[in-house]
């Protein structure tokens, strides 16, 4: 064998996804979008808090795990406050995600599951989007396949040492350490592939080798408990959260009867395909998961511990989920899309390896490099299973196709068009024409975007609002407020209340006469000349005031 053939191998073909991954995540980067709502949040706290003061409490009830938030506090030192210095620490993460499927890859699947799972991983619109965003979600999912990898490498490992079989388990212990202070969701996973792990361990070595093997985990407890105690305490548990999430479905209702838990169990593959795997609804969804089921019963099928090392994340989310400790839905979920993603690609592996068996070979090349890969089907020759895979290799290539080109048409869309809200530039706009004594009026959720991209001193809100219901209304507050005022300047950002828009735009129109507005997508501004005497307010479209300054 040349050195080459012995330094590649099939499933390196692969490494053109990899490229076009990365390239789709620079492409999304260097489109300099704004800050959105929860970034800006967290942008604010990088930028007015030492590194000390990041392991308190928050501000805007803002959680992230402690070493991230210094990561991207470091970067804002290094490179200042724009948007790209703040997501270099995501687009790392995320590119590292993709390097991570390969490796897993190019050890466990032949060249059919490599492009499929990198494939996939590449184009991911939700993994695109979050590793070119101010958010930790990019270094959730790369984190936690990473685990799923070395969870897998320490089973084959310790099942082949002839000294120190304990050291894949300490290492796989310290891989999760490191990640449990990037990633909180590396935190949630940990649990369920370190069980798997212990298990195979205890099952085949005996229970001493298990209790050693589960010992090094007390390391990662303490490091858990100082996280903890250090951050993540005082910025957990934000109390407007859960309801949110229940309301969109993430978590079920509370104190749950069986049948309501079942009904919000069922209805979680639907959402995930939704989002974050922006796969099709309808048929396209139900081959997904069919293709997905059969990955994880073939890999039950040959080596149990790596499927159930693989079903470890599913099960622990359906858990938290159930009790109501982590939403299961839209970004919240983005740890669970990569291993789907494998179970996907170790179906379409053994598709293809199937219906290659009668070819000897197609079917040499289609093989993995490495002996006893968890997901393999057996072996076989003979016209039915020949038959067989190739349906099978029919029904990946149609999936793949009906699931690939929706998403490489998102994939390919500048980020600008799917994050509508332009904070940068409705604060500018409203800053150009700010004069003296102009009073400043902004929604609730819009406060971030003001306090983060307007310059000190020249627009200070006199007043925040939101819609108001009914009960809790006072018609006379807001025209208290502006009285004494020439003119108003109006600025409402993001939308998370939906009745406020309308109200706020009904609220203007009675005050006075709007003379320059922008829209910029989500995003709109306004200048509003006042009436001396503005109609007089009533019960409809209320709007109720927040005052800070």
């Amino acid at each position: 064998m040349t050195p080459a053939r012995r330094l590649l191998r099939p499933a390196d073909i692969a490494l053109v996804a990899v490229l076009a991954g990365v390239v789709l995540r620079l492409w999304h980067y260097t489109q300099d979008a704004s800050l959105w709502l929860d970034e800006a949040m967290i942008a604010i706290n990088v930028r007015e808090s030492g590194f000390g003061e990041l392991t308190g409490e928050l501000m805007y009830n803002q959680s992230a795990p402690l070493a991230w938030l210094w990561l991207v506090r470091i970067t804002r030192v290094l490179f200042g406050d724009g948007e790209r210095a703040l997501r270099l620490v995501p687009l790392l993460l995320g590119i590292a995600g993709l390097i991570v499927a390969w490796l897993i890859a190019r050890r466990w699947l032949g060249p059919a599951g490599a492009v499929t799972l990198v494939g996939l991983y590449a184009i991911s619109p939700s993994l695109i989007r979050y590793s070119a965003e101010l958010k930790q979600y990019s270094a959730d999912a790369t984190l936690v396949l990473m685990l799923a990898g070395i969870a897998l490498w320490a089973l084959e490992r310790s099942a082949t040492a002839t000294t120190r079989r304990w050291l894949p388990a300490a290492l796989f212990w310290l891989a999760a350490l490191v990640s449990s202070w990037l990633s909180m969701s590396a935190i949630l996973a940990t649990p369920g592939f370190a069980l798997v792990l212990v298990l195979a361990i205890w099952r085949r070595d005996g229970f001493l080798a298990a209790l050693r093997a589960a010992a090094w985990g007390f390391v990662w407890l303490a490091s858990f408990a100082v996280h903890w105690f250090a951050g993540l305490a005082a910025t957990t548990g934000e109390p407007h959260l859960k309801p949110f999430w229940t309301e969109r479905g993430a978590l079920p209702p509370e104190h749950p009867n069986v049948g309501q838990l079942l009904e919000w169990a069922a209805a979680r593959p639907e959402a995930l395909a939704i989002e974050p795997l922006h796969v099709p609804a309808g048929f396209v969804s139900v081959l997904f998961y069919l293709a997905l089921l059969a990955g994880l019963l073939l890999a039950l099928r040959r080596r149990p511990a790596a499927g159930w090392l693989l079903a470890a994340p599913l099960i622990s989310a359906l858990i938290y989920g159930a009790v109501r400790a982590v939403p299961m839905g839209s970004r919240l979920a983005l740890w669970l899309a990569p291993v789907m993603l494998t179970l996907v690609a170790i179906a379409a592996d053994a598709a293809f390896r199937a219906a290659a068996s009668p070819f000897p070979r197609a079917a040499a090349w289609f093989r993995p490099a490495v002996a006893g890969e968890p997901q393999a089907a057996e072996g076989t020759r003979g016209r039915l299973p020949a038959l067989a895979g190739g349906l099978a290799a029919l029904v990946m290539v149609t999936l793949a196709g009906l699931v690939v080109a929706p998403q490489v048409a998102h994939a390919g869309r500048p980020v600008t068009e799917t994050l509508t809200t332009d904070d940068r530039g409705g604060v500018e706009w409203i800053s150009q024409r700010k004069r003296e004594g102009d009073l400043v009026l902004v929604t609730i959720s819009s406060a971030p975007a003001i306090v983060w991209y307007a310059k000190p001193r020249v627009l200070r809100p006199g007043h925040y609002v939101r819609a108001s219901s009914a009960a809790d209304c006072d018609p006379g507050k807001l025209d208290a407020a502006v009285a004494g005022y020439r003119r108003l300047l109006v600025y409402q950002g993001i939308r998370t209340e939906p009745k406020t828009p309308a109200a706020l735009l009904a609220q203007l129109q009675r005050l006075g006469t709007i003379t320059e507005e922008i829209d910029l997508g989500e995003s709109h501004a306004w200048v509003v000349t006042l009436n001396p005497q503005p109609s007089a307010p009533g019960q409809e479209n209320c709007m109720t005031l927040v005052t800070l300054y």
